[in-house]
């Protein structure tokens, strides 16, 4: 009898200590804040900040999008105010997925986004050949009404030596960029990335790019300025 309720004081004792150690879990995970990194980051040679960041924004772009290099273009002439605001102060975790989306309306789209990923093997490279292909893209087209919204004249396909030149302009190693965009040596992390972010286009019922998930925000196309990004900011809980 006394050896029966030794048994039964020791199992009670496991379960109250089981039940505490849920309840404290379940305590502790209502006090901490999601960190950025408990997203997957895709290329973190794609990225800016930190990944201990407390919000992880993230933006699908096409290298041949439009709207894409709107966003672009905007964030960058406002980028020390944004560096100084979301970056410097851990409150973003900004991350770039290159994906394949707008390969029936752009020639060229898929064969950019193999440059961009060849781009991003070279250490800190990617981010100023990302730059290099925006610029060239708004200054010869998108300024001149070329391949800027749907029913505009299509930008016409490239002769490959187009992804050469942005790529020794932007100080790539050429021997390995050549290497690696000739036999299109990302094509298989490009095809995954992009099977992915269909799925998650269609869950959100998205349509296009530049497509942002921010925490419960989720939106697609941008038009506008540095504030026109604040308020996306805002809306996904950052101020």
């Amino acid at each position: 009898m006394q050896n029966l309720d030794i048994g039964r004081i020791v199992r009670w004792s496991l379960a109250i200590v089981a039940i505490g150690l849920v309840v404290a879990l379940f305590v502790w995970n209502a006090v901490t804040p999601q960190t950025a990194k408990s997203v997957e980051t895709w290329q973190p040679e794609m990225t800016f900040g930190s990944p201990q960041a407390v919000n992880h924004f993230i933006e699908y772009v096409d290298m041949m999008c439009p709207y894409c290099a709107k966003f672009y273009l905007a964030l960058h002439d406002s980028f020390d105010d944004f560096q100084r605001d979301f970056i410097d102060t851990d409150k973003i975790y900004y991350e770039l997925r290159l994906v394949d989306i707008v390969s029936e309306h752009s020639q060229n789209s898929y064969r950019g986004n193999i440059a961009g990923y060849c781009a991003a093997r070279q250490p800190d490279k990617f981010w100023g050949f990302y730059e290099t292909m925006q610029n060239y893209l708004t200054d010869n087209y998108y300024s001149k009404g070329i391949g800027d919204k749907k029913g505009a004249p299509e930008i016409p396909k490239w002769d490959n030596q187009v992804f050469y030149d942005q790529a020794e302009q932007s100080d790539l190693n050429m021997d390995e960029f050549r290497d690696c965009f000739d036999t299109q040596q990302p094509k298989d992390t490009l095809a995954t990335n992009t099977r992915k972010a269909q799925i998650s286009m269609q869950t959100n019922s998205i349509s296009g790019v530049p497509y942002f998930i921010f925490n419960d925000y989720t939106s697609s196309g941008f038009e506008g300025n540095y504030s026109t990004i604040q308020r996306m900011f805002k809306a996904g809980g950052v101020n």
